[in-house]
């Protein structure tokens, strides 16, 4: 978000959306083993102005809004025949937001502990998993490492607010940028 501001210099809300499987939420629910995505999105307001929103508050605003999506969402979808009809909804709601050029509007998805490097489609199993490239920006995608413990965040901004993002001294004391995909396999060569 700051780096957008910076270059935009405008000071805009943020809508920060994070997105929520309903692969199992509908009924009949998807197989574990099926393939495709069903998903729709929860999301929190960031308010930027003089003071910029604590990452501490993002998280309980998300939090809440996740919550928020259990209690009033899912219910609905759970058996409902017009299920899709309503994910629509609350697609095209989102849509009408970003449209509106009010907010700048983030995406942010997980597919952590999807168990991606134990897939073998015949060859072998991954020695690296990554996303495709997608031209829209401020999309935000998280995924495991092969190591344990570590997770990869794949950031799609545009290309100077991505120099700032890179240059940001508060995110370079808890990340390293590009890591070499075959840095670890070089002991043993």
């Amino acid at each position: 978000m700051k780096a957008t501001r910076t270059v935009s210099g405008t000071s805009k809300p943020s809508i920060l959306a994070n997105s929520a499987s309903l692969r199992s939420r509908v009924s009949p629910p998807f197989t574990e083993n099926s393939v495709g995505n069903l998903v729709s999105y929860f999301a929190a307001k960031a308010e930027e102005g003089v003071n910029q929103t604590k990452l501490q508050t993002l998280v309980s605003k998300l939090r809440n809004a996740k919550q928020r999506f259990r209690e009033n969402h899912v219910p609905k979808l759970v058996g409902n025949p017009n299920a899709t009809e309503i994910i629509c909804s609350y697609q095209r709601e989102a849509g009408d937001m970003i449209a509106s050029g009010d907010f700048d509007f983030y995406i942010f998805s997980s597919a952590c502990r999807f168990g991606l490097y134990e897939t073998d489609f015949g060859w072998g199993k991954p020695v690296w998993v990554g996303i495709p490239s997608v031209r829209q920006k401020n999309i935000v995608t998280l995924l495991d490492t092969k190591e344990a413990g570590g997770i990869e965040a794949w950031v799609n901004l545009n290309e100077q607010e991505m120099k700032l993002f890179e240059q940001d001294r508060e995110l370079l004391h808890f990340v390293s940028l590009n890591p070499s995909v075959i840095q670890p396999f070089l002991h043993v060569l």
